[in-house]
């Protein structure tokens, strides 16, 4: 008995460190990419840094919202891999409902960021500094639907224990960040000096990138499921 409690004591554990640890990987890259910008943002000097975090700090109360919404999927896609149901369609369903939500999600979302300007003027900011961060949100919003429906697969693929993709996937952003910010920026690489928009201008097709990415990896995972 107590052999066999060991045992399964040590296959949790790994278990755990298995899903977990690729997961607090790809953090640190999400961690490395906000870093990133803040430095270059820095470059252009406080004011643009200071228009930036309080851009930021608008839209990360919306991205939490979302986030919370989005996680009963993880719930979901657990109860499917437990059930497991060979060539059930159930996870794609979930998957299916999730991209909806993640739609849903995106468009107050956006109405919000895009009167960044008025939300931050009646918080009585400096105007010049609700205009920077309006002009710094016109082009992150049109990410949002991309980086919901991301975090919709990064459930998924949490729930399917397949947490490496995630990694993969956010430091091939980190990679991607840090070119496309710096020659965004600054105008280098043959690239249009946008200034602080450019450190959100390309989060758009990076975002669609790697969601397309995060999709081919969810549905090669959950096909091989089926099989099994």
């Amino acid at each position: 008995m107590n052999t066999s409690s060991e045992f399964l004591t040590v296959s949790d554990l790994r278990a755990t460190l298995n899903t977990a640890l690729p997961l607090g990987f790809g953090y640190i890259g999400t961690m490395l990419i906000g870093m990133t910008d803040t430095i270059l943002l820095g470059r252009l000097g406080a004011d643009a840094l200071a228009a930036a975090g309080l851009a930021l700090s608008l839209c990360n109360i919306l991205m939490l919202f979302g986030w919370g919404m989005l996680f009963p999927m993880m719930v979901l896609v657990s109860r499917w891999c437990g059930a497991e149901c060979p060539r059930s369609r159930i996870p794609f369903k979930i998957i299916r409902q999730g991209l909806w939500l993640s739609a849903i999600l995106s468009l107050p979302a956006g109405i919000i960021l895009w009167n960044t300007v008025s939300i931050l003027m009646l918080t009585g900011q400096d105007p010049v500094l609700a205009r920077m961060a309006g002009q710094y949100m016109d082009y992150y919003l049109w990410s949002l639907f991309p980086l919901f429906g991301r975090a919709a697969f990064a459930m998924a693929l949490v729930a399917m224990h397949r947490t490496g993709i995630i990694a993969l996937v956010t430091w091939l952003e980190v990679g991607i960040n840090g070119i496309l910010d710096y020659g965004l920026i600054f105008g280098a690489f043959g690239l249009p000096a946008m200034g602080m928009a450019g450190a959100r201008g390309w989060q758009a097709s990076s975002s669609m990138v790697s969601g397309s990415r995060c999709f081919f990896s969810a549905f090669s995972v959950f096909s091989d499921s089926s099989e099994r």
